[in-house]
């Protein structure tokens, strides 16, 4: 293999480990050096790793790879821990269409069709959503330069059916919930807004975040309370 190879790599897979980012990013390396060609089994015997882990991975990439790039280009050399640590990111100079998020001005990616621009761009309700995203994502480390055709598109979608604030509960859930399934969400680097709050995400989601942390409080009947009681010359009634 080519160990100055240039590849672009999703941000969470570097930010997302731990410390620990080394066997993370030589796989997704390999990975892409073999084109994805290669089964699962081969892959997680190649990396030492549980078909399950393997598979869960190798879903994660191609996920990232056919939804938008954020455009961190890492310069990837396998004897060179240190170079994981360090991208350059980059845009399209031709590209020059902005949303302004808060007051931060983002670029779009050069695919995203003119209607969709100009629908969010008027959605003050998908921008704030967009804007809370941002913000719970990059406190948890990761960098953000450029919005992805698919989280626009949610975001749209989420303002029109007029579910922006179960959409923010979800991604408040998940980004700073100790459940079980918001934990393993982060572990696997699956918190973008597209990844939580789509149409098929949103409803269970939103009932994990209900339910967390949520214990009812145990009603203990009360018991019956008994007035003793005394006759005119102060014995008590009933007793022996």
């Amino acid at each position: 293999m080519d160990k100055n190879k240039v590849i672009s790599l999703p941000t969470w897979l570097l930010v997302n480990q731990v410390g620990i980012p080394f066997s993370s990013v030589e796989a997704a390396y390999f990975w892409s050096s073999t084109g994805g060609g290669m089964t699962v089994a081969n892959y997680a015997n190649e990396w030492s790793w549980s078909l399950f882990n393997t598979a869960r991975f190798i879903e994660q990439l191609n996920d990232w790879h056919s939804s938008c790039s954020l455009g961190s280009i890492v310069v990837v050399g396998i004897n060179n821990k240190d170079s994981f640590y360090k991208t350059t990111t980059t845009t399209t100079k031709e590209n020059k269409r902005l949303i302004m998020i808060g007051d931060h001005e983002y670029p779009v990616e050069d695919s995203l069709t003119d209607d969709l621009y100009d629908l969010i761009r008027s959605s003050e309700d998908g921008k704030e959503l967009i804007g809370y995203w941002i913000k719970l994502f990059v406190a948890a480390g990761y960098q953000l330069d450029i919005l992805c055709n698919k989280t626009i598109g949610v975001a749209k979608s989420l303002a029109a059916r007029g579910e922006i604030s179960k959409a923010m509960d979800v991604l408040q859930w998940a980004f700073e919930s100790d459940h079980y399934k918001a934990q393993w969400l982060r572990k696997k680097g699956m918190v973008f807004l597209f990844n939580l709050c789509n149409k098929s995400t949103l409803i269970t989601n939103h009932q994990f975040y209900l339910t967390d942390g949520v214990k009812p409080v145990k009603k203990v009947a009360a018991l019956p309370v008994q007035v003793d009681q005394f006759d005119e010359n102060g014995f008590l009634i009933g007793g022996e």
